[in-house]
């Protein structure tokens, strides 16, 4: 078992092999601590995973919530998820939707950040000229793209897609591996070496993205779903191998906070924002990552088993965070930053994006 320990607040385990192993391994292994005991988290990849012919079910004959005599399951398309009854022990299929065995780790990593003052939050962040700046934001708004134009400007690195805050004014790095997609390469050319394959691959995935993104025949969501899952690229580098000057921030005082949001002008612009309006648009943010999903299944489980804990839990998380944003968000500077709709970001984008964050103040 490969165990990590998350700045010296939880301690997980994770065992076997598979996607699904090597998906979790790579989020986790910047944390790596072998020998470290007494987990609160373990996750076990299984080729497959034993389906009593007795369980009840809720939801559609492929994919469903199952209740067992021990357990409390999850299956997509014939891969399960399986987890004992306070949710701290994971096993699952080796092919097993990786995003949702994320899912359940992140709910027990926010669970114990909460007892420690600090909630996760979807953003990603970098230090420069020695002030940190982190940028929340919704899915495919461009977090990745803005930490990308600063790291390029010489910034140094605090997370590409979460990030940690504390009540007490601090922000924990979550150094992933950078999550470069195909509107990432187009908008980066330069950072990372391609072949000819690989560039027309993103004209390709842009092409069609236009085409099908708001459209919603059969058709064109068949193409999407060839485009997001065949064609559009989806790697994974180390930071030190995109950026060599740049340094990991493990932690550091939280100096700025920059909502982005998009907006139908052609150029960035920002302006100040509000506690109230920050704190509700974290809130909104991380339940449309994280809370959305976790409450469907802690109502589901409820449902089959009876037991309230984790609808319980997840509730507390929602209640617990908005406390820890409303504390930190008055002792530092904040802004939203409203980005030109659009994933393929020109030089010109990018340097008018730096300069606006940069003028902030």
């Amino acid at each position: 078992m490969i165990t990590f320990n998350l700045w010296e607040i939880i301690k997980i385990g994770l065992e076997g092999d598979g996607p699904v192993y090597e998906q979790i391994h790579k989020t986790l292994r910047h944390f790596e601590d072998p020998g470290v005991e007494d987990l609160d988290l373990t996750i076990t990849t299984l080729p497959t995973i034993a389906s009593p012919l007795t369980a009840e079910l809720l939801g559609a004959p492929n994919d469903y919530y199952k209740k067992t005599e021990h357990n409390f399951s999850i299956v997509k398309y014939g891969d399960s998820i399986s987890v004992n009854e306070d949710f701290t022990k994971i096993k699952a299929s080796s092919t097993a939707p990786a995003d949702l065995v994320r899912l359940l780790i992140e709910w027990r990593i926010r669970q114990k950040l909460l007892t420690e003052g600090y909630s996760m939050i979807h953003a990603s962040g970098v230090v420069y000229n020695d002030i940190s700046i982190i940028f929340p934001a919704w899915r495919h708004t461009g977090k990745t793209n803005t930490m990308l134009t600063f790291l390029k400007e010489g910034g140094s690195f605090l997370a590409d897609d979460r990030l940690v805050i504390g009540s007490n004014g601090t922000v924990l790095g979550y150094p992933t591996d950078l999550h470069l997609l195909s509107y990432n390469y187009r908008s980066f050319p330069e950072i990372v070496p391609r072949s000819l394959i690989s560039k027309l691959r993103s004209v390709v995935s842009h092409n069609l993205n236009g085409m099908t993104s708001q459209r919603s025949s059969i058709f064109s969501k068949g193409l999407n779903l060839i485009n997001n899952t065949v064609i559009a690229e989806n790697h994974w580098f180390p930071v030190h191998q995109v950026f060599p000057e740049s340094d990991t921030i493990s932690q550091t005082a939280l100096d700025k906070i920059v909502l982005l949001r998009t907006t139908t002008r052609d150029e960035a612009y920002v302006v100040p924002i509000d506690v109230s309006e920050l704190s509700a648009a974290l809130g909104a943010i991380n339940y449309r990552e994280w809370d959305q999903s976790l409450l469907e299944i802690g109502l589901s489980h409820k449902s089959l088993t009876g037991n309230k804990s984790f609808e319980k839990s997840v509730q507390s998380i929602i209640k617990n965070q908005r406390n820890i944003f409303e504390n930190i968000l008055n002792t530092v500077d904040l802004y939203k930053l409203h980005i030109p709709k659009q994933e393929y970001w020109t030089p010109a984008t990018r340097e008018n994006i730096f300069n606006k964050v940069i003028e902030a103040s």
